[in-house]
């Protein structure tokens, strides 16, 4: 009776493990598909001209609490418009490439250069550089494109550009969702902190956005952001980028 329960217990075990290896195996296959350049080509070409949509953001960090809100339009490549509060407050930042126009109360703050952030360049402007900017940029910024990794997070397969493994304690990581190839998860450091921002997607026909992300700051819960309004290909006047032209007009009409 005993050998009979040893066999029995030595055949789950074998099945466990032999499960264990179809499942690495078929992860395995699937990540070493993937690079910066089937990331890229899955959208390149297919990614919106532009987009608009309205930011909520709610930041609660060193004992108190801020909102706000951003109303925000891209136009492809390389113009984006970012107005924080009221549009008709005046409040503004205008980039153009690596330019970035700042304004106050409709009064300019001057041209600075702008430092385009990794966590806002993948989620549009990566699908429009050559693919060796797209190299060059993401080297510059700390990812390391020599690592990469699979695995599991939150019940689906995963795709780590910039690490080893899926800790999240070291390097410039982009976690991508494997199957639609799009970004979750972000995570970078400054000083010994570690800075890990998680998004919510959505699809828009061919194309996807984010709806929600959520900021922790070494394991603290920080921010939360909402994603509303969104217009894939919105039609945009040109003029809401001109410098010279501040003021005049706007993309977001007042309901």
């Amino acid at each position: 009776m005993l050998n009979k329960k040893k066999k029995i217990l030595g055949l789950a075990g074998c099945l466990t493990f032999l499960i264990f290896v179809l499942v690495t195996g078929k992860l395995n296959a699937q990540a070493t598909s993937v690079n910066v350049e089937t990331i890229q080509k899955r959208y390149k070409g297919k990614w919106p001209k532009s987009i608009t949509y309205i930011k909520q953001i709610r930041r609660d960090q060193y004992g108190r609490s801020q909102e706000g809100k951003e109303y925000r339009a891209d136009l492809y490549p390389g113009l984006h418009r970012i107005d924080n509060g009221d549009p008709g407050d005046g409040n503004a930042s205008i980039i153009k490439g690596d330019s970035l126009f700042l304004f106050k109360a409709y009064q300019s703050s001057g041209r600075f250069v702008n430092n385009r952030y990794p966590d806002e360049y993948i989620l549009g402007d990566i699908y429009y550089d050559a693919i060796d900017d797209v190299k060059k940029y993401l080297i510059s910024n700390g990812v390391d494109l020599n690592k990469s990794c699979f695995g599991m997070w939150e019940g689906r397969k995963v795709y780590v550009l910039g690490a080893t493994n899926t800790e999240g304690k070291s390097g410039v990581q982009i976690w991508y969702e494997l199957q639609g190839l799009y970004p979750v998860r972000f995570i970078d450091f400054f000083g010994r902190r570690v800075r890990d921002t998680r998004y919510k997607i959505k699809t828009y026909g061919p194309v996807w956005f984010p709806v929600a992300a959520q900021q922790f700051i070494s394991g603290k819960h920080v921010e939360d952001a909402t994603y509303s309004n969104v217009t894939i290909n919105a039609s945009i006047n040109a003029d809401i980028f001109d410098i010279q032209k501040f003021g005049t007009s706007h993309w977001y009409k007042q309901p």
